[in-house]
């Protein structure tokens, strides 16, 4: 029997995006019947909900809440509280997942003694600008020793990653996400889980492609 997963998808303001986000969940090789996706709105003053909605249609295991405070790690919680999900995984609103990310994501779960499991970023963008900051992001130059974003093959433990798959019972160890942390909300909680002797594996089977060039400019929005 496969393990039920739910994904938990933070957005606002994602209507480039989020069709091509939630088509690459939704299209996974798990089969729909073992997971759900819980998009969580920080109140998208776009078409962003309208596009959620529509897909609502088609399938039974897309749920959208909202976020008023707009905060990620308000996002992730709320999605938490309501997760269904043996394993919890995270996608935010401006990436895509490869088809098989969750059945091997499960996998890995299960092979490895890690508490949480994920793969490399790809970072890709479609314009020239985007195209520049997706090299530096791959770098070491541009980012130091983040392996999670540099895709040098490298299989083992690390410290931190993007876009875990989570064991739901690291949630019931070590609690949520700060939600005074309006950025890198996630890096405190991998330091506190393996603060608290969790284990976070990475492995370049799993890959996420994202559009750093989008995230970029919303960081900025936010720090100016």
């Amino acid at each position: 029997m496969k393990p039920f997963v739910t994904v938990i998808v933070p957005e606002r303001n994602e209507e480039k995006f989020i069709t091509r986000c939630l088509e690459s969940i939704l299209h996974q090789d798990y089969g729909p019947e073992y997971f759900e996706v819980i998009v969580v709105d920080g109140i998208s003053t776009d078409k962003t909900c309208e596009i959620i909605r529509h897909l609502q249609h088609e399938h039974g295991n897309l749920h959208l809440l909202d976020n008023p405070r707009r905060i990620v790690p308000t996002v992730l919680n709320l999605g938490l509280q309501r997760a269904q999900g043996e394993i919890i995984i995270r996608v935010d609103g401006h990436a895509t997942i490869a088809p098989d990310y969750i059945s091997r994501c499960v996998e890995m779960l299960a092979e490895t003694n890690a508490d949480c499991v994920g793969g490399p970023i790809n970072s890709i963008s479609e314009n020239a600008d985007g195209r520049a900051i997706a090299l530096a992001m791959s770098s070491k130059f541009g980012v130091g020793n983040s392996r999670f974003r540099v895709a040098d093959g490298y299989e083992g433990y690390v410290d931190t990653l993007a876009f875990g798959a989570y064991k739901r019972s690291v949630f019931e160890r070590i609690g949520f996400f700060d939600e005074e942390l309006v950025r890198c909300q996630d890096d405190e909680f991998n330091y506190r889980l393996i603060k608290n002797g969790g284990k976070i594996f990475m492995t370049p089977k799993n890959f996420l492609l994202l559009f750093p060039a989008h995230e970029f400019e919303k960081t900025l929005a936010a720090i100016l």
